[in-house]
């Protein structure tokens, strides 16, 4: 045995190796063992090694026998690398006398040896050390002095100290010792490696010299790699080794192998021993005696690297070294000696070899913790090794007859043999193989199968573990092609049948079509019973079959791959008896029998995006249908199989902007023949707008092929539906009564279009949410109401009966929160009619409706006596023309007289976002007292029309006369949408009609004929259109100033509170009778206050009155400000002087009258007083003063001398 650890000898003098603490030292210098962070850089080599940890044995001196001369080399680490003295010493003369010589003695005898270093350790006890003081530590230093000079030699320091003792055991008092035992071994191991180098270039060097022997040479530089070893310098070792190794290949080169015996191979158990086993044969003395063989050497030389690798835990390059080795050696061997080995030799060894090395390295492998990355290569290795013994498996197999000559088996069939032999192999016949597994695989069928499964589910497990899905579907193959031999179809069917998805993503059609066309194949084999219970199965292996024999092509559709198909009929026995050598009769069948197992299937069957069955659309945009409501879409439809395809509807779903807006265009049963195959859908529902293609569904049978749209937005592909003027459909507008005390309403209008409706149903609800509808108490309005039925439930309005062209309308409450302008609602419904009942058709419509009220209603009270005059200002919101046709205040008229300061047969009013109007009522009480509480409100009515309902009712009237007249009355909606669609782009259309009453449309013929030519109905619709566009032009342009009399009128009804006051002041004040007033003149007046209490109050109340005047204007003496008490009535005086500061015309200060709380005022919870309402009237506040200026001006006529030239004197003028 080779001794591969490093060790060091220890001794001291008897004197202290004798007392009972040295034993204790040795083991506390065992807990520092091993050592760790050696660091070696050797002469022969650059770089810099570390020893991460290393072990050392320590044994006595006396127990290592002296060193003698060998002819064997061994390793570096037979031999001690270091040698210990310890010495506990106080006194110099002992040391002298005693001590000295010992050391001497030792020192001599170690030196004799070659390559080992010696050091001397001083023990020193702490506590003689604390005792001694300063003197006592001078003396221990003079002592450890006193060793290295007498032992020192040069710079080498062979003595150190260790403050030791049983009691007191500090670990800083070891760090220098421990570094120069790691100074000592690693200088001991650089000289010995030095020396064995050489000798190693030597012998090198000697290569091509008689005598050389490459065993000898082996061995004495393997003892390199055994030092290395040992010294945990395991990429030095394995270097060696690999440069044996290439060695080993140059003689082998040279054809000169005369040191090894034969090729080996042929002892007992060489097909079945462990590869990696070091111990299974006596290698190195074997090499020795040079009767090694090239078989055993190899396996040494391959186990010393594998162990290597081992140690390492480079587990994966082991796996992939020993495959590599396997397969190499095993062709070696078969080419060298392949007729001297037992019979199922070579298959034998590689697959004990391989199992023996999957073993080993999952060995290794778990005594530490892999990542992802190196577990997926690791199992990867493993899982080459396991199909190279599985391998081993299908030659003996197919050599037995235990497995038939066919794929997958057949690739690795091994070569018949002569039907002669000769004596040597009758002689090798008589010999077996030492595998007992394979002994009994051999000779039983049970056997062999038992083990080739477990092999097979042992490579698939690693397969999947490393992410080889295509080597474990390889594998999955082989097992279902067993079952199908033995007999399991079933089994057969299922492994089948679980293969090719996993193929699908690579497109490997040849492959897959194979695998199913063998699943469908082994689905025949099955009794009937079995048969129905897998026709879900079956289903699906057709399906996918029809799949894999399609390749993408333009468009999303397929063409057959004839070079799969020629591959699979020429390799599939039962594809090629059934079909016949024409695929289009087998695929006939194929499909005749899908349509068969599938309508026996318990549920639908929907298939995603399968190739076969390709739907394109054929155009961006449906065509109307006449005469009824729908529409049409053209499709093309690729068939990619041989032969026809009876499916039994065509379906595809169109999506509207809105969540769940979705128009389906169907067709029944009919026949796809092979190729572009083009075909028309119907959808009856009147759907318009831009959609985006959803979905198709080609159904056969119980299976449907749904295609669904790209999820890519920029790939999308958009169909608009044409817009049905004549369709039935619903609208939604305001009310024409609105009352705001009560619950709001909205009307819907139920338009029957061209279809007599035979029932209709629909339900409303609002997109945002935050409105809720009361259908049950919807009503029906008063207009048409002897045309349809309405009947209403909880959630749904029903109409019946309602012919052509009919409108049935319905007022619906409402209520909720209506956040903005408008309301969105979302009106879903279905309707059936009287030419066609068996048909239903749906209806999904979105409507916008206008909540908030097209005017502003403002009112002013006044109070005059026994009078009250109430004064309605109506304002547009902004936006809105309208014509106010009246207004009046209902209500309480047993309280008052109720008359209107208004002609009635005056005109009615327009107003615009420019221009208000405003109703005075007069209501004269009847002197009845009547509490507020019992009071009723009053009501104000307005009515008027929009200007845009006129104009809309002048267009309708003009249309339906034309339209009747040319008998196109499916078209008046769309005339009337058109015209009306150009008068709202003219902004002063609206102006120019409130002035006038008067239309006009400028509109070129062109426009006409390009809007006719969009709403593509045909050249004689569209001569039609274009001649009643034409006459509507002339008469709206050429037709006299009108106001509609048909228009649609509304009201709106508004509740007020009844006016009312508590007490009423009258002021006036009296001005003298003066001829002129001047700026700065006081004038004395009187302010006079009438007040009157109501008498539902006959409490005394305080009033309060001030003058109010602008100091710029007026000045104002006397009592500006006081208060009075009232009961009833009462008038006071008050005098004033009025001083006006500046002339002109000016009008009187205003005077506030107002109740003042008391003691008697009631309260309510601590809040302030309650007081009475009052109202103040200033009589005379209309009139004004003229102020004249005091200044005045007065003119003088003077007559000034001039001077006349030719009298030369003045004269007087």
């Amino acid at each position: 045995m080779v001794h591969t650890r490093a060790s060091l000898t220890y001794t001291a003098p008897p004197a202290l190796s004798s007392q009972p603490q040295f034993p204790h030292l040795l083991t506390a210098l065992r807990h520092h063992l091993p050592l760790h962070n050696l660091h070696w850089k050797s002469a022969a080599h650059a770089t810099l090694r570390t020893v991460q940890e290393l072990h050392i044995d320590l044994v006595p001196l006396e127990g290592v026998r002296d060193e003698q001369a060998s002819q064997v080399p061994v390793s570096l680490l037979e031999r001690p690398l270091g040698n210990l003295f310890f010495v506990q010493c106080d006194d110099n003369d002992t040391y002298k006398t005693t001590v000295r010589k010992q050391i001497r003695d030792w020192v001599a005898l170690v030196s004799q040896r070659k390559n080992q270093d010696y050091l001397i350790v001083l023990l020193v006890r702490p506590e003689a050390r604390q005792q001694g003081g300063r003197l006592f530590q001078g003396m221990k230093s003079t002592m450890l002095d006193r060793l290295k000079s007498d032992f020192n030699n040069g710079k080498k320091d062979h003595c150190t100290q260790l403050h030791w003792s049983m009691s007191q055991d500090e670990p800083a008092g070891w760090a220098d010792l421990i570094t120069k035992l790691k100074d000592s071994i690693i200088a001991s191991f650089d000289s010995a490696v030095t020396l064995r180098e050489e000798e190693v270039r030597r012998s090198e060097a000697q290569r091509h010299m008689p005598g050389w022997n490459f065993c000898t040479f082996f061995v004495l530089k393997e003892s390199l790699a055994l030092s290395y070893e040992g010294m945990n310098l395991l990429e030095d070792a394995l270097a060696v080794y690999d440069e044996l190794e290439v060695s080993f290949y140059q003689v082998l080169r040279e054809m000169n192998l005369s040191w090894f015996g034969k090729l080996g191979g042929q002892d007992p158990g060489d097909d079945s021993l462990p590869l990696l086993s070091l111990s299974k044969k006596p290698y190195r003395d074997l090499m020795l005696a040079n009767t090694i063989t090239v078989f055993d050497f190899r396996c040494y030389l391959l186990a010393r690297q594998c162990s290597l690798l081992g140690q390492m835990l480079r587990v994966t390059r082991l796996a992939r070294k020993a495959g590599g080795f396997i397969t190499g050696f095993a062709l070696t061997l078969e080419e060298e000696s392949k007729d001297t080995f037992p019979e199922y030799f070579l298959e034998s060894w590689q697959f004990s070899s391989a199992l023996s090395v999957v073993d080993q390295c999952q060995a290794w492998a778990r005594t530490v913790t892999l990542d992802t990355a190196a577990t997926i290569s690791l199992n990867g290795a493993l899982s080459e090794l396991l199909e190279l013994a599985r391998n081993q498996l299908d030659r003996i197999g197919l050599h037995t007859r235990h497995l038939p000559a066919v794929d997958p088996f057949l690739a690795l069939a091994r070569p018949d043999h002569a039907s002669n032999l000769s004596e040597e192999e009758e002689e090798r016949g008589k010999r077996t193989i030492s595998n007992k597994e394979l002994l009994a695989a051999v000779e039983g069928r049970d056997e062999f199968d038992r083990l080739y499964v477990a092999t097979t589910k042992r490579a698939i497990e690693a397969c999947v573990v490393s992410k080889r899905k295509r080597a474990a579907l390889r594998l999955h193959f082989s097992l279902a092609v067993l079952d199908v031999v033995r007999g399991r179809p079933a089994a057969a069917a299922s492994a089948y049948r679980s293969l090719p998805p996993h193929y699908a993503h690579s497109l490997w059609s040849t492959l897959e079509a194979a695998l199913l066309a063998r699943s469908l194949a082994c689905h025949h084999l099955l009794p009937p019973t079995e048969r129905a219970q897998s026709q879900n199965e079956w289903v699906a292996d057709a399906l996918g079959l029809m799949k894999a024999f399609v390749g993408v092509g333009k468009m999303g559709a397929g063409e057959v791959l004839e070079d799969a198909w020629e591959g699979e009929t020429g390799g599939a026995g039962e594809v090629g008896e059934k079909e016949g050598g024409q695929k289009e009769v087998y695929f006939q069948e194929l499909v005749r029998e899908l349509r068969e197992v599938a309508g026996r299937l318990e549920e639908d069957l929907r298939v995603t995006h399968h190739p076969a069955l390709t739907l394109v659309l054929e155009s961006k945009a449906a065509r109307p249908a006449e005469g009824q409501d729908g529409c049409y879409l053209d499709i093309v439809v690729f068939n990619a199989l041989p032969c026809d395809i009876a499916v039994d509807g065509i379906e595809v779903v169109l999506a509207g902007m809105n969540q769940g807006d979705k128009v389906v265009f169907r067709m029944g049963a009919v026949s796809i023949t092979p190729g572009r195959a083009e075909f028309e859908l119907f959808c009856p529902s009147p759907n318009s707008g831009l959609y985006i293609f959803d979905s198709s569904s080609i159904l056969l049978s119980r299976i449907t092929c749904y295609q669904s749209a790209s999820s890519d937005a920029d790939s999308a592909q958009t169909v608009r539906l044409p817009a049905d003027y004549a369709c039935t459909t619903v609208l939604a507008s305001p009310p024409r009564t609105m009352h705001l005390d009560q619950s709001p309403r909205l009307m819907l209008t139920v338009v029957a279009g061209r279809n007599n409706i035979k029932r209709a149903t629909f339900t409303v609800s609002d997109l945002s949410g935050n409105v809720s509808f009361q259908i049950s108490g919807a009503t029906r309005d008063w207009k048409n109401e002897d045309q349809g039925v309405l009947e209403l439930t909880e959630e749904e309005i029903q109409v019946t009966k309602l012919p052509k062209y009919a409108e049935l309308e319905v007022v619906l409450p409402y209520y909720g929160t209506d956040r903005g302008a408008g309301i969105s609602l979302l009106i879903d419904g279905m309707y059936v009619t009287e030419d066609q009942p068996d048909l239903v058709r749906t209806l999904r419509v979105t409507r916008w409706v206008r909540v908030t009220l097209p005017m502003a209603v403002n009112v002013q009270d006044f109070f005059r006596g026994a009078n009250t005059f109430s004064k309605f200002t109506i304002a547009s919101d902004g936006q809105q023309y309208l014509r106010l046709l009246g207004a009046k205040l209902e209500g309480t008229t047993d309280l008052y007289d109720v008359k209107t300061c208004r002609n009635l047969s005056s005109a009615p009013t327009i107003v615009s976002p420019a221009r208000q109007a405003s109703f005075v009522f007069k209501l004269a009480s009847k002197g009845i007292s009547v509490a507020s509480e019992a009071r009723e409100p009053l009501r104000v009515v307005i009515t008027y029309r929009s200007l845009w309902d006129e104009m809309f009712s002048v267009v309708s009237d003009h249309v339906k006369q034309i339209t009747t007249a040319l008998d196109i009355q499916e078209h008046a909606e769309w005339l009337r949408e058109h015209i009306v669609t150009k008068l709202e782009t003219e902004a002063e259309q609206l102006e120019r009609y409130s002035a006038t009453n008067l239309l006009q449309l400028r509109v070129s013929d062109n426009v006409w004929s390009e809007e006719a030519s969009r709403y593509e109905r045909g050249e004689k619709s569209r001569a039609l259109l274009l001649e009643a566009l034409a006459r509507l032009v002339k008469v709206i342009n050429d037709g006299a100033p009108v106001v509609p009399l048909k228009c649609n009128n509304r009201i709106l009804s508004i509740p007020v509170d009844v006016p009312v006051t508590q007490i009423l002041n009258r002021v006036h004040i009296d001005m003298p009778k003066q001829t002129n007033i001047y700026a700065g003149q006081p004038i004395t007046t009187t302010l006079n206050i009438c007040t009157t209490v109501a008498s539902e109050q006959p409490d005394i109340h305080k009033m309060g009155f001030d003058v109010i005047a602008d100091f710029s204007t007026w000045l104002v003496s006397g009592q500006k400000r006081g208060e009075f008490d009232v009961e009833g009535s009462i008038t006071i005086s008050v005098p004033l002087t009025l001083v006006p500061v500046r002339h002109g015309s000016l009008f009187l200060p205003q005077i506030s009258v107002y109740p003042i709380p008391t003691e008697n005022t009631p309260t309510m919870d601590g809040r302030p007083p309650e007081l009475p309402t009052s109202d103040t009237y200033q009589a005379n506040a209309a009139e004004t003063v003229l102020v004249l200026n005091r200044a005045a001006r007065t003119t003088y006529m003077i007559n000034l001398p001039t001077f006349h030239s030719a009298l030369g004197e003045l004269a007087v003028a």
